[in-house]
């Protein structure tokens, strides 16, 4: 009479090693979807920033015929938000009538 049980074996090797290798899989790219998302969101947020702060430079020369002297004064006049913990600000003014260098790295 012959055994209706399976081997051990082949129970381990297709029922249960297949599912942990697609759920494996899965957890994979769910974490790579995530750090792309994120990488993405942080690029975003720098062109953002750096966008406000051309926009605010033009605003003051637009109000008061200069561009601003530093950052500072656009983020205390014009309500410019920069977290510093996540970006470098580069701001190069030459002259009061010459539209600064802005560009906001990524830390």
């Amino acid at each position: 009479m012959k055994s209706l049980r399976k081997s051990s074996k082949s129970f381990i090797g297709k029922e249960v090693i297949i599912p942990l290798l697609v759920l494996l899989l899965m957890v994979f790219v769910l974490f790579h979807g995530m750090r792309w998302f994120n990488s993405v969101n942080d690029e975003q947020n720098r062109v953002l920033t750096e966008q406000s702060l051309k926009k605010a430079a033009v605003q003051c020369y637009a109000n008061e015929g200069m561009y601003p002297g530093d950052v500072e004064y656009l983020c205390k006049n014009y309500y410019v938000n920069i977290d510093y913990d996540k970006y470098n600000v580069v701001y190069d003014c030459f002259a009061s009538n010459v539209m600064p260098i802005i560009n906001v790295y990524i830390k």
